[in-house]
């Protein structure tokens, strides 16, 4: 969408953990940045384009009833991305909160493709986002295990608050936010 839109914009995707993203933001060498989770910086500018749902799925034949209390996933061998990451710290404090301490999951990992292939493979239960999820799902190759705790994050397009937007750079920003935010 983006190359027919502007097909002269040099466009320069860059994945990168949360702080590395955020480095970039404050050095200038990026433009802006979708981030998932709360930023605390004076210089760097958050707009809220959306929210979604970490979920908890499992190969179907999985030995786990469809559903749980989110205390009771410790229980079992556990998918999950890195400690620090945004969406692990959000299924860590909510563990917290009810007095839980997570051990040692049997996967960690940077790549949410993992998570989905290990528990599409019976490995454990993966904690994702609904959207990584939904097409899995669909096809009814893995299933959604309903926690009774929801684990809910915030989606943000994050820029230097100084950034100056070219006429290019802003366009691309605002396509960026209304393919988001749908």
């Amino acid at each position: 969408m983006l190359k027919e839109t502007m097909p002269h914009a040099n466009v320069t995707f860059y994945i990168d953990k949360p702080a590395g993203l955020e480095e970039k933001i404050r050095l200038g060498e990026l433009d802006f940045a979708l981030e998932e989770g709360v930023i605390n910086s004076k210089i760097i500018k958050t707009v809220c384009i959306g929210e979604d749902e970490l979920i908890a799925v499992c190969a179907p034949d999985f030995n786990a009833p469809d559903k749980l209390k989110l205390t009771d996933l410790t229980k079992y061998d556990l998918l999950l991305r890195e400690y620090g990451n945004p969406s692990r710290r959000i299924l860590d404090s909510q563990l917290i909160i009810k007095g839980v301490k997570l051990g040692q999951p049997k996967v960690e990992s940077i790549s949410n493709n993992v998570i989905l292939s290990m528990a599409l493979s019976g490995q454990g239960i993966g904690i994702l986002p609904a959207a990584v999820a939904r097409r899995s799902l669909e096809n009814g190759v893995i299933r959604r295990i309903e926690l009774d705790t929801p684990l809910k994050r915030k989606l943000f397009l994050i820029s230097h608050k100084n950034k100056l937007f070219n006429k290019t750079c802003m366009k691309a920003y605002c396509m960026a936010k209304s393919i988001l935010t749908k």
